[in-house]
């Protein structure tokens, strides 16, 4: 089994004027390196805890690889696990039968493909609805065939079956803000996201003074969905990328501040053996996530 990542997170939970007012430093003040510092901390906090609960925090896009389609009956109590990808059906069910794909990295937002190799080494893309049913309502989500089908024979060899999937958080908005003005005007929210609503957190890149990234909340929402953010915007912007903390944990942003912040105080003597030391209390907030990974 392999991973590929096909598109990285467009936006950070945690910009750079977050983490320095966690900080409490300037970054003007310090440094001229001191925001891509910030930064670079940032993202690999927030990959680091992606890493410990198994999970993925921010809308990116992943291949998932197998060597063959799922579908074995189990029989460990016995000692041995049996093939077969012909088992179909309740009695199957019952051997204890392993038919479902399922993603890593949830929450699972869309299964996007699904393709194998035939023995022939011919690539053949599968119809959702038809040869494959999706369940993302499940955490993490299920791939199966759908009802009295069963998978087809794939081509023995490695990576002969990838499955491309959209996994994270959905929060990734799209927005227009003129220099001056708090609207967030043709402001795109995720679907299947819940509404905006007021006090949830709001990260505009390129919004803020010079271009930095606009770190606010969402001030009000009119009945026709339309948000305000609670502060103007210094820059003009159309068809920026937002963090949007709808539906996103604050206890996870907390813990990204929180480890960002630790290597960056502790940055004079961060060598390798000492980056696996990690502040309790961010463990603490992560750990009701890591209790439902994989």
């Amino acid at each position: 089994m392999g991973f590929q990542l096909l598109q990285a997170p467009a936006v950070e939970p945690v910009s750079v004027a977050e983490l320095a007012a966690h900080l409490r430093i300037i970054p003007s003040d310090e440094d001229t390196s001191t925001p891509a510092l910030l930064a670079s901390y940032a993202q690999s906090a927030r990959e680091w805890a992606e890493t410990f609960t198994a999970r993925a925090f921010v809308t990116q896009r992943w291949r998932m690889y197998l060597d063959a389609f799922p579908g074995y009956i189990d029989q460990r109590l016995g000692g041995n696990i049996v093939t077969s990808p012909i088992a179909i059906g309740a009695t199957s069910y019952m051997a204890g039968i392993r038919w479902a794909i399922v993603p890593p990295f949830p929450p699972c937002q869309s299964i996007d493909a699904l393709n194998y190799l035939d023995p022939d080494a011919n690539p053949v893309t599968m119809v959702p609805n038809v040869d494959y049913l999706i369940d993302i309502i499940s955490n993490p989500a299920r791939v199966t065939p759908m009802f009295g089908k069963f998978w087809p024979i794939s081509r023995i060899q490695t990576n002969s079956v990838w499955i491309d999937y959209t996994a994270g958080y959905a929060n990734a908005a799209v927005v227009h803000m003129t220099a001056g003005s708090p609207a967030l005007g043709g402001a795109t929210f995720p679907v299947g996201s819940p509404s905006p609503a007021v006090g949830q957190a709001l990260s505009v890149i390129g919004a803020g003074p010079g271009g930095a990234t606009l770190v606010t909340t969402i001030a009000s929402v009119d009945g026709e969905g339309n948000a305000t953010a609670a502060q103007a915007a210094a820059t003009a912007v159309t068809g920026a990328t937002a963090f949007w903390g709808g539906i996103f944990p604050e206890s996870i942003r907390n813990a990204i501040k929180m480890l960002a912040g630790h290597w960056y105080e502790n940055r004079e003597n961060s060598a390798a053996d000492q980056l696996h030391e990690v502040p309790m209390d961010a463990k603490q907030l992560l750990y009701p996530y890591r209790d439902l990974r994989l």
